[in-house]
């Protein structure tokens, strides 16, 4: 019986470091070279902070071309640089571990994250299950299509927080002591600083999860938590006090003054400062939240949210709501009101094609801790099914189709897939190394939406000014390209038209790099 034991557990964790590889397919092979430019914006602050110890990037060019900097950033020009759009918790972590082991830390942080988060959630499953449908649950976690998706695009923010969310509840509910508290109040912090929004759901959890344990609390043990806190808290503000030359503000706050001068955007020599609601993206849209409600969580996840609802029916039967876990869902039900209520008012346009429903959209990456939900859930189920023997298959099927579909879904579902992620970073990497044969340091690459591939070996421009904004700064004497989806005559005339000369350098896809020169007609 003890070695049939033994043999099922080296099973078990022989199946999760296979399922694992399917967490490290991009890391393994992305390089130097990320999906989005947000990915690209913090792996490179974080390794600009390692190397130099600041965040920003210096630049020599004047407040005349505020558009001049990549996206995911913006262009300060009283302090002559161009700093983050984001916010600085996560590319702190990334630096730390930079620091540590190089481009490899950043590539598989995230993955390892989430490997040994495994533990704290498999330890924080209800006692009553079985030790098989904790291992299932695992599993489906796991396999989820996005925590697939955002293991392998790991410089993304959202899996990590999910991980340290996971690890403050263990921590806080686990037998008391005081290291506990002290890390749980850092991991906080680290929320906190990581994208501060989510504290508004990550602070009642965590509040719900000290009181969640029975054993008797004191004034140390509150403080062992908030000191930690307000710590990472104090830090997070004086890195942004050096990147942004003010206290508790965001790139997203930044906006530099302007006039609009004959065509000619100058900039004044200090930046306004946005308040925390100008900068919200969206006001409150009830019909945008039931679409992504219907056609995300639901369509899309249909077999997770088709027993989800089952799952949710046998906490009623139970009535749970009379037993301590009561402040636990209602924590649980806050999160998904904040994160469903919040950032379900956005549209998210990331797909070149209008509202296409896919699996790279920036909603499913907001509402990444719903995976959490979705897997507590199904574990009431797989329990409720478990402890019936003539049942226990289907808890088996449901497992297995779950995962099978999760691995589906995440790679190969549509075009934001993993598979096909990979095959765009091999090209971005083509690119790349071609661009390299005929670009200089000095020159600035103007692209719509492509900064992510020259950015930071290049000076990457992104999106693609106008023709009068890039006739003036090819005129100031800095060197351009552009690179562009392939022009045809008409294009090339309309380029010429603007005082635009335009010479194809190479061409990939149906994409070309163009060198500009200017004409000047008044001659």
């Amino acid at each position: 019986m003890r070695n049939s034991k033994l043999f099922i557990a080296i099973g078990g964790i022989l199946l999760i470091v296979v399922v694992f590889f399917a967490w490290i397919r991009l890391p393994l092979t992305q390089g130097q070279i990320w999906m989005s430019p947000d990915e690209t914006a913090n792996a490179q602050t974080a390794a600009q902070f390692s190397e130099t110890g600041h965040f920003f990037i210096p630049t020599s060019l004047s407040g005349d071309f505020l558009w001049a900097h990549p996206r995911s950033f913006v262009f300060l020009p009283a302090l002559e640089r161009i700093v983050p759009i984001g916010f600085l918790g996560m590319p702190i972590i990334l630096s730390i571990i930079y620091k540590l082991i190089g481009l490899l830390g950043i590539l598989f942080f995230t993955p390892l994250l989430a490997l040994v988060t495994l533990y704290p959630l498999y330890k924080s499953f209800p006692n009553k299950w079985s030790e098989y449908v904790k291992f299932f649950v695992l599993l489906i976690w796991m396999t989820f299509p996005t925590i697939i998706i955002y293991s392998n695009r790991g410089a993304f923010a959202q899996l990590p927080i999910v991980c340290l969310m996971i690890w403050i509840w263990w921590l806080l509910t686990s037998k008391h002591k005081l290291f506990k508290y002290i890390i749980a109040g850092l991991f906080l912090g680290l929320i906190a600083i990581i994208r501060p929004p989510e504290i508004i759901w990550a602070l009642p959890i965590a509040v719900t999860a000290f009181l969640y344990q029975s054993e008797a609390k004191n004034t140390k043990h509150i403080l062992s938590i908030i000191l930690p806190f307000v710590f990472v808290i104090i830090f997070g503000a004086l890195a942004g006090y050096q990147t942004y030359g003010q206290w508790f503000v965001s790139g997203y706050q930044m906006r530099p003054s302007v006039n609009i001068e004959q065509n000619i955007i100058s900039a004044n020599v200090e930046s306004n400062t946005a308040s925390v609601i100008d900068i919200l993206p969206f006001s409150f849209h009830p019909r945008n939240i039931l679409w992504n409600l219907k056609n995300y969580l639901v369509y899309l996840f249909w077999p997770w949210f088709i027993i989800s609802i089952f799952g949710l029916y046998i906490l009623y039967k139970h009535k749970v709501w009379k037993t301590k876990s009561l402040w636990l869902l209602l924590s649980l039900f806050w999160m998904m009101i904040v994160l469903v209520g919040f950032y379900g008012n956005g549209i998210y346009q990331d797909h070149v094609i209008v509202n296409q429903i896919s699996m790279g959209n920036s909603f499913l990456r907001y509402v990444l801790p719903l995976s959490i939900v979705f897997a507590i859930c199904i574990g009431l189920v797989l329990d409720f099914l478990w402890k019936h023997w003539m049942l226990k298959i289907f808890a088996i099927c449901i497992t297995m189709v779950l995962v099978f579909t999760g691995i589906w879904q995440a790679y190969a579902k549509d075009d934001e897939g993993i598979l096909e992620n990979q095959n765009q970073l091999y090209r971005y990497n083509q690119i790349r190394k071609q661009t390299a044969q005929f670009t200089t340091p000095d020159t600035y690459i103007l692209s719509d939406r492509s900064d992510k591939i020259f950015f930071p070996y290049f000076n990457a421009v992104s999106p693609l000014p106008d023709s009068k904004q890039i006739y003036s700064f090819i005129k100031s004497g800095n060197k351009i390209q552009l690179y562009l989806t392939t022009q045809d005559d008409v294009g090339m005339i309309k380029w010429l038209d603007a005082g635009l000369r335009l010479t194809p350098l190479f061409s990939n896809d149906n994409q070309t790099l163009y060198d500009v020169s200017w004409i000047d007609y008044n001659l």
